[in-house]
Parts: C-alpha cells; sequence; structure tokens
C-alpha cells in the first residue's frame, strides 16, 4: 500500500520539523472500497450487509533491509443480509468510521461478495514498504 499525501506530510512533519506522528490509539482500520482511492483520501467506501471495516493493529510484521510491514494474521470479511457492491480498494484508516486514510491500493482482483461470501486477505498479502526499492 502506499502512503497518502497526508501520511507522507506527517512523516516529513515529524523528521525535518520535529512535529510528533499522529497517535492512532483508536487502532489501524482496513478498510474496502467501490471507487478508487487515492493519495488524497479519496474513495467511496462500501456500505451495508453486514460491512464493516476490520481492526488490523498489531496484526503486521516488520521485517527486511527494505523494510516492509505485512499482515501476519489472515484477515477477513463477510457478507451478511445481501450482497456487497465490487470491492475495487482497499485503504488502512484511523477510525472504526471516517478518520483518516493513512495508505491505499487497488485490490488485485475486483469482487463482488454474495450474501454469505467471505473476502480474505492472507498472511503476507497486505502491506507497506518504506525504504529503497
Amino acid at each position: 500500500m502506499g502512503f497518502t499525501d497526508t501520511s507522507e506530510a506527517a512523516i516529513l512533519n515529524h523528521y525535518l520539523n520535529g512535529i510528533d506522528l499522529p497517535s492512532y490509539s483508536g487502532g489501524i482500520w482496513l478498510a474496502l472500497f467501490s471507487t478508487a482511492t487515492d493519495d488524497t483520501g479519496a474513495g467511496t467506501e462500501l456500505a451495508g450487509n453486514g460491512y464493516a471495516r476490520i481492526n488490523v493493529s498489531g496484526d503486521f510484521t516488520i521485517a527486511g533491509t527494505v523494510t516492509r510491514g505485512s499482515n501476519n494474521v489472515l484477515v477477513q470479511f463477510s457478507a451478511s443480509g445481501g450482497d456487497w457492491v465490487k470491492a475495487t480498494h482497499c485503504a488502512f484508516m484511523s477510525l472504526i468510521s471516517a478518520g483518516v486514510m493513512i495508505s491505499q491500493q487497488e485490490l488485485a482482483v475486483h469482487r463482488i461478495l454474495a450474501d454469505g461470501e467471505d473476502m480474505d486477505f492472507l498472511v503476507d498479502m497486505l502491506g507497506m514498504t518504506v525504504g529503497d526499492p
């Protein structure tokens, strides 16, 4: 996932101007979107039929010389009460609803979940890399 402009500015302000980084004490939440997300935090989040963001705080392993943080547990969304619209993008958010978009990316596979179906993000499928490529 790529950092949003807000996250990039926070990192630069921290290192160059001594401003504290934001504290996301409410956790980091994975959200699904039906339209493109971008560095400005734009996008239309899914809603209804059992959709809810998933708290993924503390579920990441940080490793490597090009530092990558990736999920170390299965993350699963489940449709209930009806079909979901097609999910095309995902993002890490700062709150269970609303909040700041921290990072975002397009899903490798765009998918409509039918009532009762699951969308799984297996171990190491979600993550961010910081460092030289």
